[in-house]
């Protein structure tokens, strides 16, 4: 069995998170048609419109909020999440999630596995 950290993964930041792909092909050495791993979405002081929203996955997104408040944008709908959240983003869905403190980041773990 393999142990992998943030320590042990490159970070991928830019102005709306950073993340540690911790769970992939990469790390593991194998594709066992699932990746996953840690993100910090940063605080937005305006949320984004529909049109301003990320792109939708291929495969479903799973995610477990470890810390922190933010939001998660998709198409007509905005939903508040805490620390203790859990939610999934199916597949072809546009989506973006932020941070809704200027406090500290949203923390999520998050999983996508193929079909």
């Amino acid at each position: 069995m393999q142990i992998i950290t943030p320590d042990d993964v490159e970070t991928n930041d830019n102005a709306t998170r950073t993340s540690w792909r911790l769970l992939n092909a990469d790390t593991l050495g194998v594709d066992y048609g699932a990746r996953g791993g840690l993100i910090d979405y940063k605080h937005r002081a305006e949320a984004p419109t529909d049109e301003q929203l990320g792109g939708a996955h291929e495969h479903p997104e799973y995610y477990y909020v470890i810390s922190g408040s933010g939001v998660v944008g998709l198409p007509g709908e905005r939903v508040p999440i805490t620390g203790g959240s859990a939610f999934v983003i199916p597949a072809g869905v546009r989506h973006s999630i932020w941070g809704s403190s200027a406090d500290g980041p949203v923390t999520a773990f998050y999983v996508s596995l193929k079909r």
